[in-house]
C-alpha cells in the first residue's frame, strides 16, 4: 500500500514517530522510543479501537463493515492524509485478528511486532555498517 503513497507524493513527511527514530543519540534512547512504539502504543491503541470502537461499530454493522469502519477510524486517528488508507487496512486486518482469535492479547502482539520490526528498520538504516 505505500508504493502508491511513494508515487502520488514522493516527498511525503515522516511520521512523528519516525522522525523520533531518526533523531536518537544511541542506543538508551532507542530502547525507550522502541518500548512506547512496540509496547505501549499498541496496548493502548488496541485496548481503545480493537476493545472498545470495534466490538460497538460491529454491533451495528456486522464484522466485516464493523471491521472497515473501525479500520477508518483508527486511520483517520492517526492524522496523517497520505497514511490513512494504509493505516485503516491494518486495522482492519487487526479487526480481524480479533475476530478469529477472540483476544486483545494476539492483535497488541501483532501490532507491536508491526511498530517494533519498522523501529528496529528505520533505526539500523541510520547505522553506516
Amino acid at each position: 500500500l505505500g508504493l502508491p503513497i511513494n508515487y502520488l507524493q514522493p516527498d511525503i513527511r515522516p511520521q512523528v514517530f519516525e522522525e523520533m527514530l531518526r533523531s536518537v543519540q544511541g542506543g538508551s534512547e532507542f530502547i525507550i522510543l522502541l518500548l512506547m512504539g512496540a509496547v505501549l502504543a499498541p496496548v493502548s491503541e488496541e485496548l481503545f479501537y480493537r476493545g472498545m470502537i470495534y466490538p460497538v461499530v460491529r454491533g451495528y454493522l456486522g464484522p466485516l463493515w464493523g471491521a472497515i469502519a473501525a479500520g477508518l477510524i483508527f486511520g483517520l486517528a492517526h492524522w496523517d492524509f497520505w497514511r490513512t488508507i494504509p493505516l485503516a487496512v491494518g486495522g482492519a486486518v487487526l479487526c480481524y485478528f480479533y475476530e478469529k482469535t477472540g483476544s486483545i492479547l494476539v492483535t497488541m502482539l501483532a501490532h507491536g511486532v508491526w511498530n517494533g520490526v519498522m523501529a528496529v528498520i528505520i533505526y539500523f538504516s541510520l547505522i553506516n555498517v
